[in-house]
């Protein structure tokens, strides 16, 4: 056996949103079993899934006492992520911290100078890399440097990245999520593709522009492993389930031929734009029971400059053939895009109400680095005033990381508000309108203590704005 390797998903924030992770993460599962088929032994702490405290994830690393400690982290999630890795670099002092995920990939010389606390960033797809990455840290000579793709770190005290490396053509290649390592669950999330063919100007996109996929093949056998496993709710994460219809349709018809379309039941993100009424049918059969569209706005000027290659038409039809099929339907907006006005959120608000999805979310823009919109609110253009650099607060829910011209901080969670206000009470859906209310007072009380306190946000850091 190889070194130890504990790997982690920083703890939940403050205010309640464990019961939106109740599926292991797919990030460092697959990492996971990319060591252990190369030696290492490894542990998982999902801090989100477990609803785990930072101080239980460290006591765990305390136990097991790690060589290489590998974090995961959003833009949202860094300064969860800081506090974790300097903690237990105090437990455990010959520790290395790695970091990687969506924000060390985005900002690697940044990351280095802000948080001296990690050691070696993981840039982009890190399967191959964190085992190239943890053998030589084994095995290389002190004083060396690690001559591998796809990392960043210091280099006479000065940030030095490596190239890029490639993604991973070959998905088939990959050992699928070390699930063993997770508490048992009825819920797991799984990946038929990496990759999206769209170009909206929100979006990280770290697995890339083009479409790589699994043979379906490979991905039903996943799929029955989690049925022997007890699963009975899969989400596949995809971020265009339906792009290709060849490939779903093969691995929906397979569902049903193997029966596994009776044993699970599941959900999917999809483009409006890729279903109709005979792609919905079929899901259906196989099993689906809820499918989300990312429609973001109910202004088509706004679809039109974000690269959504979406009309609300398309979003009508697509939402209407997802009824009629006898699945839910679940619809994501976002207030705050370049040039929004109070008018056009209105015009959000009142869309989404017309399409009445079983069920909704509207989030408040966030600049996520290495997005348009986050070089766009960096340098004042589309209409945006100030950007925080409280990285805390790039969360779609919880935060309030820009403001436009002509719609303030406080303007985008008192939306927020109203949107879900209008939403369930015009539909006369009184019964949803008092579960949402209920299972999120936790997030309601966060809002309105915001908006009390000047739309700032409640705790964490101060911001600075740009």
């Amino acid at each position: 056996m190889k070194g130890k390797v504990l790997l982690v998903n920083p703890h939940p924030e403050e205010v309640a949103q464990t019961k939106y992770h109740s599926m292991p993460v797919l990030g460092i599962g697959y990492l996971a079993s990319a060591l252990m088929r190369d030696g290492f032994e490894c542990r998982i702490a999902d801090g989100k899934m477990e609803g785990l405290t930072r101080r239980e994830i460290v006591d765990r690393a305390s136990d097991f006492r790690p060589d290489i400690l590998g974090i995961s982290s959003m833009t949202h999630d860094i300064l969860r992520a800081r506090a974790l890795a300097e903690d237990i670099k105090r437990e455990i002092p010959g520790v290395t911290v790695l970091l990687g995920g969506p924000h060390a990939t985005a900002l690697p010389e940044q990351t280095l100078n802000d948080f001296p606390c990690f050691d070696i960033l993981v840039l982009g797809e890190g399967e191959i890399t964190v085992v190239e990455l943890a053998n030589f840290l084994q095995t290389g000579d002190e004083g060396e440097d690690p001559e591998i793709d796809g990392i960043a770190f210091r280099k006479e005290g000065k940030p030095h990245i490596r190239p890029v490396r490639g993604f991973v053509e070959d998905l088939d290649s990959i050992a699928p999520p070390a699930w063993e390592l997770f508490p048992p669950t009825k819920h797991y999330a799984v990946y038929t593709s990496r990759g999206c063919p769209f170009g909206c100007n929100f979006c990280v996109r770290v697995l890339g522009n083009k479409v790589r996929y699994r043979s379906p093949g490979n991905v039903i056998e996943e799929l029955e492993q989690i049925v022997a496993r007890g699963g009975e709710y899969v989400f596949f994460r995809d971020e265009t389930f339906t792009a290709n219809r060849k490939h779903f349709t093969e691995i929906c018809e397979t569902m049903i031929s193997r029966g596994i379309s009776k044993k699970i039941s599941w959900g999917c993100t999809t483009h409006c734009s890729t279903v109709n009424r005979d792609v919905l049918g079929l899901m259906k059969r196989a099993g689906c029971v809820s499918v989300e569209y990312g429609i973001e706005s109910g202004n088509d000027e706004i679809l039109k400059r974000m690269g959504k290659r979406l009309t609300k038409d398309t979003a009508r039809r697509a939402v209407k053939a997802a009824k009629e099929a006898g699945i839910e339907t679940f619809g994501n907006f976002i207030f705050g895009h370049p040039y929004e006005t109070k008018e056009t959120i209105q015009q959000t608000i009142d869309f989404a109400t017309e399409l009445n999805t079983t069920q909704v979310s509207f989030g408040a823009m966030v600049p996520y680095p290495g997005t348009g919109i986050y070089r766009m609110a960096k340098s004042g253009q589309g209409g945006y005033k100030n950007m925080s650099f409280d990285w805390g607060s790039f969360d779609k829910y919880q935060g309030g990381a820009i403001e436009l011209e002509s719609v303030t901080r406080e303007d985008l969670a008192k939306a927020q508000m109203k949107a879900f206000a209008t939403f369930y009470f015009r539909n006369m859906r009184l019964g949803s309108a008092w579960k949402f209310f209920w299972e999120n007072k936790r997030n309601i009380i966060f809002y309105l203590a915001r908006l009390l306190k000047g739309g700032r946000r409640a705790g964490g850091e101060k911001a600075g704005d740009a």
